[in-house]
């Protein structure tokens, strides 16, 4: 039933009643809120609105980093303009399509295959998953005790906990499957060729590989850099700057990302997070909605640099892909 669900998302009927919906709550949310008092927090604090921008690019560039390194030393014959070019379009797809961050690797990954091959791509790509969810958790853990002595053992605090239990039981999960199951040559036999081509990926994945600490350590760097975001968003529209704050939103954010990972980009579901807890925060429910608002705005310059990349930079000249070696393979 998941699978079934998940292919319907993706789907081009499934794609636009996602954004239909995100839309909708939007819509609702602002009319809720007072149209006018919206658009007037979003206009309280102009001038911080390119600080925002610019701590998305250090978030792109802090994730975009971590997958690079999980090349290994394959990663050094990859043109620094095709990491440049890949990081922005998979960012750009992760942010439009529905559970974007998978389908965004895979694009990284079908970009930079040319250069490391394509089980390699492949493996990173998975592996990146594991380091997000890792980094997911344990930024969760500062964002879960700044929601308790903000608002005490309420709703919020069990759900940026729980966040934190899902988040690192799937990471697990995602680690032990890559190293041991030989998963993706099993589900690769329901695939022309597929089985061969998952065994080379599963090799890459069982092979003795650099430690995650320094992606997983760039990863929650790159949350930190959010949560310093979510502080900023709060003096934009009105609110204090604060870090206790500042990781109660970053709080609400993963948890609404999580929760509506499949509409693109979460439009309206963080919209909606930020109104349900407006309180917790000590915004008015309108600047609370305008928080949300600025952030997508934000993400929305760099999907737009991020297609604009991917059209006008050409390709680098394509390299012979780096193979396992045979007695690894």
């Amino acid at each position: 039933m998941l699978k079934k669900l998940s292919a319907f998302a993706r789907s081009r009927v499934g794609r636009v009643l996602a954004a239909a919906a995100g839309f909708g709550c939007l819509a609702f949310l602002i009319q809720h809120s007072d149209p006018q008092a919206v658009w007037a927090a979003v206009l309280h604090a102009p001038l911080m609105f390119p600080i925002v921008v610019l701590l998305q690019a250090l978030v792109v560039g802090f994730e975009s980093y971590a997958v690079l390194l999980l090349y290994g030393d394959a990663r050094r014959v990859i043109p620094m303009r095709e990491v440049w070019r890949s990081s922005m379009f998979s960012f750009a797809v992760v942010v439009i399509f529905p559970f974007g961050r998978a389908v965004g690797e895979a694009a990284r990954a079908a970009m930079l295959s040319r250069y490391v091959g394509s089980a390699r791509a492949a493996a990173a790509a998975a592996q990146i998953q594991a380091v997000t969810l890792i980094g997911n958790a344990l930024i969760s853990i500062p964002c879960a005790i700044a929601a308790y002595l903000m608002v005490g053992v309420t709703w919020l605090f069990w759900a940026v906990l729980g966040h934190f239990v899902v988040s690192a039981a799937l990471a697990i999960g995602v680690i032990v499957a890559g190293r041991h199951s030989g998963v993706v040559a099993k589900l690769g036999k329901f695939f022309p060729g597929g089985a061969e081509w998952g065994s080379k990926v599963d090799a890459h994945l069982k092979q003795k590989q650099e430690p995650l600490t320094v992606p997983v350590l760039l990863l929650v760097l790159s949350r930190c850099v959010d949560t310093l975001q979510r502080m900023v968003l709060l003096v934009a529209v009105g609110g204090t700057f604060s870090l206790l704050k500042g990781l109660t939103s970053e709080g609400i954010s993963l948890v609404a990302s999580s929760a509506g990972d499949a509409i693109p980009g979460q439009v309206g579901v963080i919209e909606m997070g930020y109104s349900l807890t407006a309180e917790v925060l000590h915004l008015e429910r309108g600047n609370a909605v305008a928080m949300g608002l600025l952030f997508h705005f934000a993400v929305l310059v760099w999907v737009g640099l991020g297609f604009l990349a991917a059209l006008v930079l050409t390709p680098a000249k394509e390299t012979p892909p780096q193979s396992l070696p045979e007695s690894q393979a």
